[in-house]
């Protein structure tokens, strides 16, 4: 376990580096707009075979730690007809981490895009980072939906129907 909590604080700073490197603050997000279903192998084949978006996201949640260590995500159905998906860090070692926050909502994004239809968005999506107006731009293209920038969490937002 010493070395993948290495491997994560390695592939974290990589992250960071990386969006300094390139002067990309939304680098995250253009990283998991380029990711998909694919993109996590056999939990993607088991989440597709789900009948249900529900089924497809707790199986999601029980293998996350092959992917995202130190992350999981909680879905909470809404008095207003909508789901929340949270996502908790297991440690504030990674706590201000606006790249991974960014990948990790982009990529499952995605996927709900992959198991839904490709016409579908998410409703709202609140992160804790500060952005910029370039940045806030940017995540709005990309997500097609409102964005909430400074929350006090990082969440992804859609209707309980699925």
């Amino acid at each position: 376990s010493l070395i993948s909590s290495s491997l994560l604080i390695l592939y974290l700073k990589l992250l960071k580096y990386a969006a300094i490197s390139c002067d990309d603050e939304c680098f995250g997000l253009k990283l998991g707009a380029s990711q998909n279903i694919h993109t996590i192998g056999l939990i993607g084949v088991y989440m597709s075979r789900q009948h249900s978006i529900l089924e497809a996201l707790n199986v999601a949640q029980k293998y996350v730690y092959l992917h995202a260590e130190g992350l999981v995500f909680h879905v909470n159905q809404l008095p207003n007809q909508l789901c929340e998906l949270n996502l908790v860090r297991l440690n504030e070692q990674n706590s201000d981490m606006p790249q991974k926050a960014q990948l990790t909502i982009s990529l499952i994004c995605n996927i709900l895009k992959d198991l839904i239809g490709p016409s579908w968005h998410p409703e709202k999506i609140k992160l804790k980072q500060n952005a910029s107006q370039y940045c806030q731009q940017l995540f709005f293209e990309n997500v097609e939906c409102e964005v909430e920038f400074n929350t006090d969490l990082d969440a992804l937002y859609f209707p309980n129907k699925f």
